[in-house]
């Protein structure tokens, strides 16, 4: 199946809506939590941005440098012409990452976390994002990676707050989907 431009940013604006709202009902109804609860961490808010960017930024450079590797080609690949294909600007980037981390972070650190706790949380979104398949070796590689970088994003939330858990999935995503941007055009 081929994304358009359009079903992209159907499912980012998907994501940030509903996904938000799912996540803060199971906050509200099911946990009894505010969301002053949610939001307010061990940091205040300006470290929690500080502590998501550091986080985010870290990630993304070893992200990058793990898919350098000659065994990550397909990935690569995929990801670069993907992007390519749907002519992304940086502003669209921004917003799929803003998206992703609003939305996502809402529903499964503040939501799912609650229930399943970090590791399995981590494994069943990485699972979700269809890394974690038998038949292609190499996604699987990177998807243990990715369940180590998404348990720490779960830690990140547990012991700094749910900002910097957003802040760091937003930021990560902004850097690496730039680069398969980049790599993209390097293929043209």
């Amino acid at each position: 199946m081929q994304l358009s431009r359009r079903a992209l940013f159907f499912l980012a604006t998907l994501t940030l809506f509903g996904f938000s709202a799912v996540g803060l009902i199971i906050v509200l109804v099911f946990q009894g939590r505010s969301i002053e609860d949610l939001f307010t961490g061990q940091f205040s808010y300006t470290l929690q941005v500080l502590y998501g960017c550091a986080f985010g930024l870290g990630n993304a450079l070893i992200s990058i440098s793990i898919i350098q590797r000659p065994v990550f080609s397909e990935v690569r690949t995929f990801f670069s012409r993907l992007f390519t294909a749907l002519d992304v600007s940086f502003l669209d980037i921004f917003y799929l990452s803003l998206a992703a981390g609003v939305g996502e972070e809402l529903l499964f650190r503040g939501g799912v976390q609650y229930y399943l706790g970090i590791w399995i949380t981590a494994f069943v979104f990485i699972l979700l994002h269809g890394y974690l398949d038998p038949r292609r070796g190499s996604w699987m590689l990177l998807g243990v990676y990715m369940i180590v970088m998404s348990a720490g994003l779960g830690y990140l939330y547990e012991y700094c707050g749910l900002i910097s858990a957003m802040v760091a999935h937003g930021f990560y995503d902004l850097i690496v989907i730039s680069h398969y941007r980049r790599l993209g055009n390097d293929l043209n």
